[in-house]
């Protein structure tokens, strides 16, 4: 999963903001990023080789895609 260090991190980074946003939104307003979608990537990622311009090209499409319910 995480490391430590990356853990504390964001422990941290919680208690001192509080965001009211999700870290990684998922589909649906107001709901996080689920585990079926997280395992589809890493399976996907497991049977195609890294292509390190095409996932930065699909992330930076999707943070352009309007959110669900109007939301940034």
């Amino acid at each position: 999963m995480l490391s430590p260090k990356l853990l504390e991190i964001l422990r941290d980074y919680w208690k001192t903001r509080r965001p009211k946003a999700w870290l990684v939104p998922g589909d649906r307003a107001g709901q996080p990023i689920t585990r079926d979608a997280v395992g589809q990537f890493a399976r996907k990622r497991t049977t195609s080789p890294p292509r390190p311009n095409r996932d930065a090209a699909q992330f930076a499409a999707r943070l352009r895609r309007p959110s669900p319910g109007g939301r940034c």
